[in-house]
């Protein structure tokens, strides 16, 4: 880990110009859920350190990036998940925000139980920026995610997806309720 985070550091250019630079991303991802608690706890601080500098290798992976923070978004472990919730917020401040859209989307419907709700509020947090840049992105990915949730109906995800909803709700108005079921809908009326 300390070899692939110092080469990042101090070849910056040259490990995002190389074949293989995908492997940095897909070595640092798998060791952010491993079994050993210093290991993934490392990996999370060296990715949260490294993320501005391999910004472009982040975008380029980052369904396997969101998969694997999604995971650690309902550790057990407090700084695991701490951890976790910083690096979100770290690649969400230096890549574009809707890009993550479908990621979280993704996240939310088959992601594990207890990260989902996580998951919704860190895509509330993101609303307003992302419907400003791409409202249409709603239409094609969100919508459909709110209400298969709420048909879900469970009950530690309805504060979080009526936060969503009244998010969403503030950013597009009336024009939303038209693409929202009844049960979507009835979180926000």
């Amino acid at each position: 880990m300390n070899l692939i985070s110092d080469l990042c550091r101090k070849y910056t250019e040259e490990v995002l110009q190389h074949r293989s630079s995908s492997k940095f991303i897909d070595v640092l991802s798998k060791q952010i859920n491993d079994p050993n608690v210093k290991v993934a706890t490392n990996a999370l601080k060296t990715f949260l350190e490294l993320v501005p500098m391999i910004r472009v290798l982040v975008e380029g992976s980052l369904s396997v990036i969101m998969n694997e923070i999604f995971i650690c978004f309902s550790s057990m472990k407090a700084e695991i998940k701490s951890l976790a919730e910083q690096l979100f917020d770290q690649i969400s401040n230096n890549v574009e925000k809707w890009m993550l859209t479908q990621h979280m989307c993704n996240g939310a419907l088959y992601s594990i139980q207890k990260s989902k709700p996580t998951i919704l509020i860190k895509l509330t947090e993101l609303v307003p920026e992302i419907h400003q840049l791409k409202p249409n992105i709603f239409q094609k990915n969100v919508y459909s995610m709110l209400n298969k949730v709420a048909d879900e109906n469970k009950p530690e995800m309805m504060g979080p997806l009526k936060e969503l909803l009244m998010a969403i709700y503030a950013e597009a108005g009336e024009e939303c309720l038209s693409f929202l079921k009844q049960k979507a809908k009835q979180l926000i009326l």
